[in-house]
């Protein structure tokens, strides 16, 4: 298998350029600094070009886009990691 580890966030990816689908597989290390979430539950994600964009096209209530990116924010900061 090719693997690529990602040392920031301590995690192992693979799959994603081989995958006709685009499926990434990830294995994470005990101590990997990525929310629980992601790391126990299987899930859908989307890359975009421009974030606030999608967020704005998809949601119609402001207050819920400014809800959900201060989530973000808020879940990132502390672990000092950007998006995830």
């Amino acid at each position: 298998m090719d693997e690529t580890y990602l040392s920031r966030f301590k995690f192992y990816v693979s799959g994603f350029g081989s995958s006709p689908f685009g499926i990434e597989w990830m294995r994470f290390d005990s101590d990997s600094p990525v929310n629980e979430l992601l790391k126990r539950v299987p899930h859908i994600a989307f890359e975009v070009d421009n974030l606030d964009f999608e967020l704005y096209f998809e949601f119609d209530d402001v207050e819920k886009i400014a809800a959900f990116k201060n989530y973000l924010y808020a879940e990132t900061a502390n672990k000092n990691l950007g998006y995830i």
